[in-house]
C-alpha cells in the first residue's frame, strides 16, 4: 500500500520555522489546528495510517524547535507517541535553559 500525505501550506511554514528557531504564536496555532483537524470517519487501517503521520509530521516540526510549547502541543497531542519520551527530554532541556 503506498500512502501520500500533502501537508497543509501552515504545516509546512512552521516546519520552517521550527527548523530556524523562530516558531511564532501563529505557528503555534497552526499546530494545534492541524493536530485537530477532522479526519471524517475512515476504516480503521487509514485511521491507523493518518496518525502515524499525523505524528510524524508533528514530530518533525516539535524535534528541532526550541520553543517549549510547541513540544507541550506535541505531547498534549501524542501523549504515548513513539517519541514522547525524546520530547519530553527536550522539553527539560529548554526548561533549563541548556538549549
Amino acid at each position: 500500500m503506498f500512502v501520500t500525505k500533502v501537508l497543509p501550506i501552515a504545516c509546512v511554514s512552521l516546519m520552517l520555522a521550527a527548523l530556524f528557531g523562530c516558531a511564532t504564536e501563529q505557528s503555534r496555532d497552526d499546530l494545534k489546528q492541524y493536530s485537530d483537524a477532522p479526519s471524517g470517519q475512515p476504516s480503521a487501517e487509514i485511521v491507523a495510517v493518518r496518525s502515524a503521520q499525523e505524528e510524524a509530521d508533528a514530530w518533525a516540526i516539535a524535534k528541532s524547535s526550541k520553543d517549549a510549547e510547541v513540544l507541550n502541543i506535541y505531547l498534549d497531542r501524542f501523549p504515548q507517541g513513539g517519541h514522547a519520551a525524546m520530547a519530553k527530554l527536550r522539553l527539560k532541556l529548554i526548561q533549563s535553559g541548556e538549549l
